[in-house]
C-alpha cells in the first residue's frame, strides 16, 4: 500500500526521491491546528495503516450501518492512544486513495464513476500487485466486471499510459467461467495455464479470473475444493504464485473466504443511485448536470428505484417468490440511459413510462406498482399514458443500436413465430438455436458446438434466437452484457467454457441477441443471467396481441367450452371428473392457454367472428377424446342445445379418422388439396408409448419409425430425421412420443423437424421438373413431393398422476392434432 506515490503537486520529488527518517510526529496536534485530518496531510504511517485495515476488514463488510461502526471503532482506538481520527477522516483517506486510481484510468465514455467502482479497483489493484487473493462479491450491476475490464485495458506495462502505471507489471487475464457443470479439473487447467505463462514472461503478472465462481460451488462436482491449497499454498510460500480474483453474487463458504480478501459491496443508497446517474448523464453529453432541468428528474429517478427495490425485497419475502433480484441495478443503470439518450431537452411523462416498460418489463403482477412508484416520485398523479402494446416494446428494442440484448418470456414454442414475423417485417431473417437436454448432450464438446455457431452470428451480426441452452449462457456473459473491448474501431468480448477461453471474438454492430425462457422457469434463472437483458412477456396479455374479431371469438370459444365441461344442475355423478380433470378427460395434453393459441392459428384471413368460433369449435373436436362425446348430453351446454350437442355427436362420430392410427394418417395422405408438401399431424392417444405404429401403418405408404426416448444425444436425432427427408421415397415420418418422459426433448424434435422441413422444401422450388420424375438414387422411381410428419403423443390416462404433468403444445402454426383410439392393430381372434 505504501509502493504507490501520491499525486506528483503533494511528492515534487516523484516516486525516486530518497526517502528521509520520519521526523517526531504529533497527529492530535495536526489534528487540533487544523480542525480534524484531511487525506492531504495525513502522515504516510497513519495513512498506511488506516488503508491497510479498510483494504481487510472495511471492505468485507456488507452494509453501510456496519461500514459506519467499523471506521467508530477506529476511530475510538486512536483515540485511545492519543491520537485524533475521526470517523469522516478514514472515510475521506480511503476516497483520496481511490479516486487516485481511478483518474490513471482511461475509461469508456458513459462510464459511472460510482462507489462500487471506486471500492473495486482499490481492493482489486492492490491485491493483484501482491499476489493476494480476492473475491468480489456484489449483485449484478455492482462494477465487478467492469472493474477487471478497466485493470485489464489499463494495465499494458511499459505501454501503459500512465507514467506510474508503465513501471508496474502487466496484467494478463486467464479466465475460469464457473458453472454448475465446472469440475476440479477445469479449476486446476486454468491455474496451470497462468503457471506456464509466467514461467516465460516474468515481467508480467498472471491473473486467473474465476468468474461466476458462485455457481461452480453448486455444481454436483464440487470443484471448489481444490482452491484450499490453491489460495493457501505451503510454507515456505506465503501466498499464491499467481494473483487469483473471484467475482461471485453471493458469499462462498468461509473456508474459501477466509483464505482471501473479502470484497461485499452494500446495497447502494438514494444518494448513490443519484451520483451514478449523474455520471452517466455527464458521460453521455460530455457536459455539467444542469440543475434546474435535469437533477430533479435524475434525482426522482434514483429515489423511484430505491423504492421499487425495497419493495421488491419485500413481497418476495412475503409471498416467497423468486422475484427479489428479477429487476437489478442494470435495469436501473439502463433507464437512466434511455432517458439521457432521448432527442430534445424536454423530457415528458410519456417517454419516462416508456423507458420503465423498456427496463422493467417482464413481470405483469409488478408492472402496476413499479409504474406508480416511480411516477409518485416524479409528482405525477393526473392521468397515466396509456401502455404500449408488447409488440411495440419488442421492435423498440430490435430497432435500438444501443439497447440491450432481448429476453421474452413466454409459454411454449408459439412466440417464435409471431416473433419471426416480427423480424421479418425489419428485414431480419433470424438464427434460431435450440438446446439439447440429452444426456451425452450435457459435455463441453456439444457446448463448444453450439458456441461456435453462435460466435459465426456474433460475427456476421445475424439476429440469433437461443432456447434451452443453459449450459453455455455463461460462456455467453461479457458478451450479454455488452462489455466489449474496443480494438480498431471493432468491438469484441470474451467467450470462455470452463478453462478455455477466447478473448477477442468479434461483435458486429449489428448483432442482437434474443433469449426466449418458459414462464415457468423464469423463477429458476440467475440474477445475472437476468440483469443482462430487456425482459418482456411475450404473448401474455390476450388483449396485447387480438385484433377485436379475435378477441370476441376468444370470450366466446372460452365460454363455450366451459359450457361442454361444466356438468349441468342435478346431473353430477360419483366419479365424474370435474375442474381441470374434465378437461385432461375430454381434451387430453391441452395446454390451459390452448384456447388463444387456437385463436390465432384459426383466424388467419378471417373477419367473422363467428367464422372463427366454428373453426375452433371444430378443431377442437379433432382433440377431444371419446370421454367429451360421453360427457356432451350431461354438460351444461347440453341442457340449454340439445341440437348443438347432437351435432357435435354427430360430427365426431361419423370421423373415422379418431378409431386408429392408420386411418388418421390415411385421410391425410389422400387429402391431395391439404398442404403441397406434406401434411404436419400431432396423433394424441391413451396407448402406452411402448406400442408399436410400424404394425398398423404396413402397406399403407412407405414410412420411417422412430421413438424419441430411444435417442440419447441430438446428433443421433438430427441423423434419423435426415434419413427420412433424404430418402427419395419416404412419404411419412412417424415420431413416437412419451407426453411426460419425452417432454423436454419434443421442443428440440419439432425445431429439428421443421429446420429439415424448410430444407426440403427449399430444394424442391430450386430443383429441375425432371429431377422429381426421375431420379439415379431413386432407381428411376418418381421422387415424393410431399413429405409428411406425425408426432404420435402418447398421454398418461386422465386421473394417473402423471397426467398433471402431460400437457403438450399442440395447437402450433400449420399443424394439426386429432385423438386416436389406438396404435397398433387389434389382435385377431383365435
Amino acid at each position: 500500500l505504501r509502493t504507490r506515490p501520491k499525486a506528483r503537486s503533494q511528492h515534487p520529488a516523484g516516486r525516486d526521491a530518497t526517502p528521509q527518517a520520519p521526523a517526531p510526529r504529533n497527529w492530535a496536534a495536526t489534528a487540533k491546528s487544523r480542525g480534524g485530518l484531511s487525506a492531504r496531510f495525513v502522515d504516510d504511517e497513519l495513512r498506511a495503516v488506516v488503508l491497510g485495515l479498510c483494504h481487510c476488514y472495511h471492505s468485507r463488510l456488507p452494509s453501510a450501518d456496519l461500514r459506519l461502526a467499523y471506521r467508530q471503532i477506529v476511530s475510538k482506538t486512536c483515540e485511545e492512544h492519543g491520537l485524533t481520527l475521526r470517523p469522516e477522516d478514514v472515510l475521506s483517506i480511503v476516497r483520496a486513495e481511490q479516486l487516485d486510481y481511478l483518474s490513471r484510468l482511461t475509461r469508456p465514455s458513459g462510464t459511472a464513476l460510482n462507489e462500487s467502482l471506486l471500492e473495486n479497483l482499490f481492493v482489486v489493484l492492490v491485491c493483484i500487485l501482491n499476489k493476494i487473493p480476492v473475491f468480489l462479491v456484489g449483485k449484478p450491476g455492482a462494477s465487478k466486471s467492469l472493474s477487471m475490464q478497466l485493470i485489464n485495458s489499463n494495465m499494458r506495462g511499459a505501454d501503459s499510459k500512465d507514467p506510474w502505471l508503465r513501471k508496474l507489471p502487466q496484467v494478463y487475464i486467464v479466465p475460469y467461467q464457473g458453472s454448475e457443470s465446472s469440475t476440479s479439473d477445469g479449476i486446476l487447467k486454468v491455474f496451470d495455464k497462468a503457471r506456464r505463462y509466467l514461467e516465460h514472461n516474468q515481467s508480467v503478472t498472471p491473473v486467473v479470473l474465476l468468474d461466476e465462481i458462485g455457481l461452480a460451488e453448486i455444481s454436483k462436482h464440487n470443484p471448489l475444493k481444490v482452491l484450499h491449497s490453491l489460495l493457501e499454498p505451503e510454507f515456505p510460500n506465503d501466498r499464491p504464485d499467481v494473483a487469483v480474483v473471484g467475482i461471485s453474487n453471493y458469499q462462498l463458504d468461509a473456508a474459501k473466504m477466509n483464505r482471501a480478501i473479502h470484497l461485499s459491496r452494500p446495497e447502494p443508497t438514494a444518494d448513490d443511485l443519484f451520483e451514478t446517474a449523474k455520471s452517466i448523464y455527464q458521460g453521455t453529453h460530455s457536459q455539467k448536470l444542469k440543475t434546474g432541468l435535469d437533477e430533479p428528474l435524475l434525482r426522482a429517478l434514483a429515489n423511484g428505484y430505491f423504492k421499487y427495490h425495497a419493495q421488491q425485497i419485500v413481497t418476495s419475502a412475503s409471498s416467497q417468490a423468486a422475484h427479489q433480484n428479477f429487476h437489478g441495478l442494470r435495469d436501473y443503470y439502463h433507464l437512466i440511459k434511455f432517458i439521457v439518450r432521448l432527442p430534445g431537452r424536454t423530457i415528458s411523462v410519456a417517454d419516462v413510462v416508456h423507458g420503465l416498460e423498456r427496463n422493467f418489463g417482464g413481470l405483469l403482477s409488478e408492472t402496476e406498482r413499479m409504474l406508480s412508484t416511480f411516477l409518485s416520485e416524479l409528482g405525477h398523479l393526473g392521468p397515466r399514458p396509456p401502455r404500449s402494446p408488447v409488440l411495440d416494446l419488442v421492435r423498440g428494442n430490435l430497432t435500438d443500436p444501443e439497447a440491450r440484448h432481448l429476453m421474452l418470456i413466454t409459454r411454449g414454442d408459439s412466440a417464435i413465430g409471431l416473433l419471426k414475423q416480427t423480424l421479418t417485417a425489419l428485414n431480419r431473417e433470424p438464427v434460431v438455436i435450440y438446446g439439447s437436454r440429452y444426456a451425452k448432450d450435457r459435455s463441453e464438446e456439444y457446448s463448444y458446438r453450439v458456441l461456435s455457431k453462435i460466435i459465426l452470428c456474433m460475427e456476421s451480426g445475424q439476429c440469433l434466437i437461443v432456447k434451452d441452452l443453459e449450459t453455455v449462457y455463461g460462456a455467453l456473459y461479457d458478451c450479454l452484457n455488452q462489455n466489449y473491448t474496443i480494438v480498431g474501431n471493432k468491438r469484441n468480448c470474451r467467450v470462455a467454457l470452463g478453462a478455455y477461453s477466447n478473448p477477442m471474438c468479434h461483435v458486429h454492430r449489428d448483432f442482437r441477441c434474443v433469449v426466449l425462457v418458459d414462464e415457468a422457469k423464469v423463477d429458476l434463472s440467475d440474477p445475472p443471467f437476468l440483469n443482462r437483458f430487456e425482459k418482456q412477456i411475450f404473448g401474455g396479455a390476450p388483449s396485447e396481441l387480438l385484433s377485436p374479431v379475435q378477441r370476441g371469438a376468444l370470450l366466446q370459444l372460452e365460454s363455450w367450452a366451459s359450457d361442454v365441461l361444466a356438468l349441468g344442475v342435478d346431473r353430477t355423478e360419483a366419479g365424474e371428473p370435474a375442474g381441470e380433470d374434465a378437461l385432461r378427460s375430454c381434451f387430453p395434453g391441452l395446454r390451459p392457454d390452448a384456447l388463444l393459441s387456437l385463436v390465432l392459428q384459426q383466424s388467419a384471413g378471417c373477419l367473422d367472428v363467428e367464422t372463427v368460433l366454428e373453426r375452433c369449435r371444430l378443431s377442437l373436436l379433432r382433440m377431444a377424446s371419446r370421454s367429451l362425446v360421453e360427457r356432451l348430453p350431461k354438460s351444461r351446454l347440453g341442457a340449454s342445445d340439445r341440437a348443438e350437442t347432437d351435432r357435435l355427436t354427430r360430427l365426431y362420430t361419423e370421423d373415422q379418422a379418431h378409431a386408429s392410427l392408420r386411418r388418421c394418417c390415411e385421410a391425410f395422405l389422400n387429402d391431395n388439396g391439404g398442404a403441397p408438401h406434406g401434411f404436419r399431424l400431432f396423433c394424441l392417444t391413451f396407448e402406452s408409448s411402448q406400442s408399436s405404429a410400424e404394425r398398423d401403418l404396413v402397406g399403407l405408404c412407405n414410412f420411417q419409425v422412430d421413438k424419441l426416448g430411444s435417442f440419447s444425444s441430438e446428433d443421433q436425432l438430427q441423423a434419423r430425421i435426415a434419413t427420412f427427408w433424404a430418402e427419395p421415397q419416404a412419404e411419412l415420418f412417424v415420431l413416437q412420443c412419451d407426453a411426460v418422459a419425452d417432454s423436454e426433448h419434443l421442443p428440440l424434435a419439432l425445431f429439428l423437424i421443421e429446420q429439415a422441413r424448410a430444407a426440403f422444401v427449399a430444394a424442391l422450388a430450386s430443383a429441375p421438373k425432371t429431377a422429381l420424375t426421375d431420379s439415379a438414387n431413386s432407381g428411376g422411381r418418381p421422387v415424393a413431393k410431399r413429405k409428411s410428419v406425425c408426432v404420435v403423443l402418447h398421454l398418461p390416462p386422465a386421473g394417473s398422476p402423471g397426467a398433471v404433468r402431460a400437457s403438450v403444445e399442440v395447437v402450433r402454426e400449420q399443424w394439426q392434432a386429432y385423438f386416436v383410439e389406438r396404435i397398433e392393430p387389434p389382435v385377431a381372434e383365435p
